[in-house]
Parts: structure tokens; sequence; C-alpha cells
């Protein structure tokens, strides 16, 4: 498990950026630090979009170069994305599908868009992001572990009641996304 973020790193991070960074995010690096479950999945529905499971949220301090929030989250460094830097700019990349494609937060609105390499650009030559949470709380929200870590940290009574909501909400979901799942794997 990593170990929490501390508000020195994430006051290290926020000046590295020049940005001052959302409530819910800068809880969940204090208590999560970009660690999840093994088996977490998003459950979104979100037209012509298929989001992959979550492959990796970056942490602050975590000593391994890929899964390094400071390392990672210039969302130009990806693919061929340098010449929208200027476009980018609002946006930090908190994290990989287990298609390689990004979680994006938006510093101005704090909400969460989702990039896929597959369809990069329009047709006017913008970057394609496609909106899929209000917030970061409601991107954790959306995130269903099916092999959950235990919540540790200072806010561990929020990260508790959150956890206990979630699994409320989602224990018939979990069981549809499975059955998709499988289906899908049985058409290949």
């Amino acid at each position: 498990m990593a170990k929490s973020a501390t508000d020195c790193d994430i006051e290290r991070f926020e000046a590295e950026i020049g940005r001052i960074l959302p409530t819910d995010y800068t809880k969940f690096l204090k208590t999560q630090n970009g660690e999840m479950g093994n088996n977490t999945f998003l459950d979104l529905d979100i037209e012509n979009i298929e989001i992959g499971d979550i492959g990796t949220i970056f942490g602050l301090g975590v000593n391994q170069a890929d899964d390094e929030l400071s390392n990672r989250w210039k969302v130009w460094a990806y693919y061929d994305l340098a010449k929208y830097k200027e476009e980018l700019k609002d946006y930090i990349c908190f994290g990989t599908d287990d298609f390689g494609d990004l979680f994006l937060l938006n510093l101005d609105n704090q909400f969460v868009f989702y990039f896929t390499h597959e369809r990069d650009v329009d047709s006017t030559g913008r970057v394609i992001l496609t909106k899929i949470a209000n917030s970061f709380s409601e991107f954790l929200a959306a995130a269903i572990d099916e092999d959950p870590i235990p919540w540790t940290g200072e806010d561990e009574k929020y990260w508790q009641e959150t956890a206990k909501l979630r699994r409320i909400q989602n224990a018939k979901i979990q069981e549809e996304h499975r059955i998709r799942k499988l289906k899908k794997s049985s058409e290949l």
C-alpha cells in the first residue's frame, strides 16, 4: 500500500504546477495516494466511448516513476500532444485506464474528462475530451472496486462512508458489468 501524501507533498506539487488542487482530490491523495484495488472498473455509460478498467491512478511520493503524479501529470507529454500544450494547460492527467487512455482533471471547473488516443483530435484540430464526471468525488463514486483495499489516513470516516454508499448503490451494477465482460470476451 502506498504511503499517504502529506500536506508538504501536495504543496510541493501545487507549486510545481502553479495551481491549487481541488479539495476532494487532495483528500484522496491524503488517504489513498493513488492506490486503488487491482480490479477497479468505472460504472459509466457514455455514448460511443468504451472506458477500460482503471489501470493506474497516480500518487505523490510513491517512488515508482510510472505511478508518480509529479512525473506523469503533463497531458501533452502523452502520445503526440505537445502542440496542444496551451489548450491542455488547465488539465492534469491523474491516471490511465487499462487501454492506455487518460483520465484528466480540469483545475478550473474540477470536471473529470477522458481522453482516448484513438480519437485524439476532431476535424478542426481540437483535442477531443469527453466529460465523464462533474468532480473527482463523482469519478470515485463511479469506481467499483472488486478487490477493495483498506481505507487509511486522516479522513478514514469520510472514505468509509463513501465506500459504503458505493457498495450499496453499485452491487447490482457490478454484477451487470461482469456479465457484459463475459459476453464481450465470448464474442472475441
